[in-house]
Parts: structure tokens; C-alpha cells; sequence
């Protein structure tokens, strides 16, 4: 657990931040806007780690908390029944629920294979939709890497998927009060701003942030004048795993787009090519025995348009 210590101790007030890959940028986000505060966060499987433990510090700060930032507590209660023993009962307490930020965009070929099977890029088993169903189909290597070009793209709908995820972004973060379409706008305008469909860089969870805290605790203007400390905000996801954006996926977008996948830091930051990427994921297929069709999203479309392809 992170803690912001400052030897200003006037107006101090306790926040908790609570949220999955983007807690730290939360974090340093509240340290930078409210310096003087006393400012505690940490990823929610660590916070139901220590609640199970029934760490006392962090259940007594919690307690005393005057504002938490973080994914809603009635979504993170579900997905994590244990937290419901974590009092947040200060009865002025300010909730700031901010919304996991997903975006699919950039990368719309990504998707979560749920089952045992060894990942491609650790430490979560995000695997290539056109990779699985060309697998499942029977393609050998060569014939599974001849299914990324533009033409399956567009009859998978991978080329309408930009426009569909900005609005629902928008959508997702509207339901708790929270306007992005502006920011939103100017991660558009600055290129990739994400590394994969969930993990953005951090200028993005700190325009987020602000967004959020608007007329809750800070007012519009002192936004603007907060705008230039997000430079402040440390890139830590940069040594995350990394999903290119696909060559033809990436001229409308006007972006560097390439078919380089990489790994995070303690994989030793490895790079892989496109053959060795597909190759890899076929050999880790070939010891999933839980793999099934039912288990790839749009799974049928992406069938039609690799078999249609194939011989174009």
C-alpha cells in the first residue's frame, strides 16, 4: 500500500484509492492535486488480500477515510465478495467512483481466453481472436499469419470498432457522472494512447481523474490550472505488455502501426515477431484442453471472413 507523507499537515484530509492497474496513477494523480493530504491506495486483489488478513492499518484507515477514489464499492463487492467486511463509515465521507477504463479501439482483435492456457504476453492470457479461430479451423503458422490484413479486418468489423468504443467509453463513464469526451478528444488527437485494451498511458487515468473530481473537489477552473501537472505522472505501464496496433488498423488513426508484440519487464522486455507470436500462441493452444469455439467472442464472424478471405 502507497502512502503520500508531506510535512504540510494544514487542511489534511484522508483518501483511499482503490482500483486495478490504474490505483498508482490514481495515487500520484491525488498526491500531485492535494499534496498536503494523507493519501493511501493500493489494486483491489491487494485490498482483499488484506482484508482476508484483516490488516489493521488498513482496515482503521479505511474507517477513518474522508474521500475514496476508485472503482465503485458495489462492483468491486461483487467481483470480490471479502471486500463487503472493508467499513468505508465516515458518514461525509465523498465517494468518487471512477469506472474501469477499457478501450478496444486500437485493439480490437484482443480478447481474454478464460481458460488454464499458458499466456502469450504475462500475466494475463490475452490472446489474438484471428490466431484461435484459424487454430481452431486447422491453418498451420504461415496460414493463421496470412489472416491479418485488411480484408478480414473489415469483415470482422475491426475498422468500425474505434468509433464504437468512443462512444462507449463515454457511455461507461457517463453512467457515474463522468464527462471524458473532451480528454477523450485530445487522447485521440495524441496518437496510441494505450498499451493494450486496458492498460492506457498515464496522462489518460490522470485526465480521468480530473474529470471525476470536477465539482466534487475541484472546481472547473482549478482543472485547467491542474492540466499541466499531468506530465508529472509516471508512465509505469509503459513496461507493461504490449499489443501493437496493426498496420492497417493504424492509417486512419495516423499512427505507427506494426505487427511487434511485447512482453513486460520481468519477461526480460522480449520482443516477438509476428511468426513468432502466432507460433508461440499455436503451441500453447495445442496444451489447452479446455479450447472450444464457445470460448472466442465472435467466434462465427471471424470464421466467415478468415474462410472468405483465405483464398483472396
Amino acid at each position: 500500500m502507497t502512502r503520500a507523507k508531506s510535512s504540510i499537515v494544514i487542511f489534511e484530509m484522508k483518501a483511499l484509492v482503490i482500483s486495478n492497474c490504474a490505483a498508482r496513477a490514481y495515487v500520484q494523480g491525488m498526491q500531485i492535486l492535494f499534496p498536503t493530504w494523507d493519501i493511501r491506495g493500493l489494486r483491489s486483489k491487494d485490498a482483499v488480500q488484506l482484508v482476508e488478513e484483516g490488516n489493521e492499518e488498513f482496515l482503521n484507515f479505511a474507517e477513518v477515510a474522508d474521500v475514496y477514489v476508485g472503482t465503485p464499492m458495489p462492483l468491486l463487492q461483487k467481483q470480490f465478495p471479502t471486500i463487503k467486511f472493508l467499513q468505508v463509515v465516515k458518514s461525509n465521507t465523498v465517494y468518487v467512483y471512477i469506472p474501469n477504463f477499457v478501450f478496444r479501439g486500437l485493439h480490437p482483435d484482443i480478447f481474454y481466453l478464460r481458460t488454464d492456457v499458458r499466456p502469450i504476453l504475462p500475466p494475463d492470457t490475452m490472446y489474438s481472436r484471428l490466431v484461435v479461430v484459424s487454430y481452431l479451423l486447422g491453418f498451420t503458422v504461415k496460414e493463421a499469419m496470412a489472416a491479418f490484413r485488411e480484408p478480414v479486418y473489415r469483415r470482422i468489423g475491426y475498422f468500425d470498432a474505434f468509433d464504437d468504443e468512443t462512444i462507449k467509453v463515454c457511455e461507461t463513464f457517463d453512467e457515474y457522472g463522468i464527462d471524458v469526451r473532451e480528454p477523450l478528444q485530445g487522447w485521440i488527437s495524441s496518437g496510441q494512447f494505450v498499451y493494450t485494451l486496458n492498460h492506457a498511458k498515464a496522462f489518460v487515468y490522470f485526465d480521468i481523474l480530473l474529470s471525476a473530481l470536477r465539482d466534487r473537489l475541484i472546481s472547473a477552473e482549478q482543472i485547467q490550472r491542474k492540466q499541466p501537472l499531468r506530465g508529472k505522472i509516471r508512465d509505469y505501464l509503459a513496461k507493461a505488455p504490449f499489443w501493437p496496433v496493426y498496420p492497417e488498423l493504424a492509417v486512419p488513426r495516423r499512427i505507427p502501426g506494426s505487427l511487434v508484440w511485447h512482453t513486460r519487464k520481468d519477461a526480460n522486455y522480449e520482443q516477438l515477431n509476428h511468426e513468432t507470436f502466432v507460433s508461440r500462441s499455436y503451441e500453447n493452444l495445442a496444451r489447452d484442453k479446455d479450447l472450444s469455439p464457445a470460448l472466442v467472442p465472435g467466434f462465427d464472424v471471424a470464421k466467415d471472413a478468415i474462410l472468405s478471405c483465405s483464398d483472396t
